[in-house]
């Protein structure tokens, strides 16, 4: 049974849990062998993937974690917008602004879908993702105008971007 006392749960998402605590506790290659045992039985789960992603990003992996990322967005490009986060650490200049553009995105889709769903779910909840969200869309609109402070600030519109951005 689930920790709620509801459904049992699949063992797709007891390997999750398993591989979250053993991530938690610094045991990288045990999360990595549980979550890919979890994506054997769910080879199209995005979210997966992008947990599966962050350990060679923690380990220093960075082809491996970028090529964990790029299968996620192809499985799921709207799903989760941590995994175009975690690609902009391991990207420069205009590849990271991209990334950031469509985290940025995704994080208005899901806002959107939210606000039309607040009706429907406990408005708290829902408040709280949604303050979540803003907080991750202004960090990375930030991020956007730090770029075009830095690695762009020669792009012929590097002060319009950031106005722009920062409105």
């Amino acid at each position: 049974m689930s920790e709620n006392g509801g459904e049992p749960e699949s063992q797709c998402t007891q390997l999750c849990r398993s591989a979250e605590g053993a991530a938690a506790q610094g045991n990288f290659e045990e999360s990595a062998g549980l979550l890919r045992q979890a994506l054997e039985l769910e080879p199209n789960n995005a979210d997966i993937m992008d947990c599966l992603g962050q350990v060679p990003l923690e380990k220093g992996d960075v082809e491996e974690a970028v090529a964990i990322f790029q299968q996620s967005i192809n499985v799921s490009p709207d799903g989760s917008f941590v995994k175009y986060l975690n690609l902009t650490q391991m990207s420069t200049g205009m590849e990271s602004v991209q990334l950031y553009r469509r985290a940025c995105q995704v994080m208005r889709q899901q806002l959107a879908e939210l606000e039309n769903r607040k009706n429907e779910v406990f408005a708290g909840t829902v408040d709280t993702q949604m303050n979540d969200i803003r907080a991750s869309l202004a960090e990375a609109l930030a991020a956007i105008a730090e770029c075009y402070l830095t690695d762009l600030c020669d792009e012929p519109d590097a002060e319009q971007v950031c106005e722009s951005v920062l409105e």
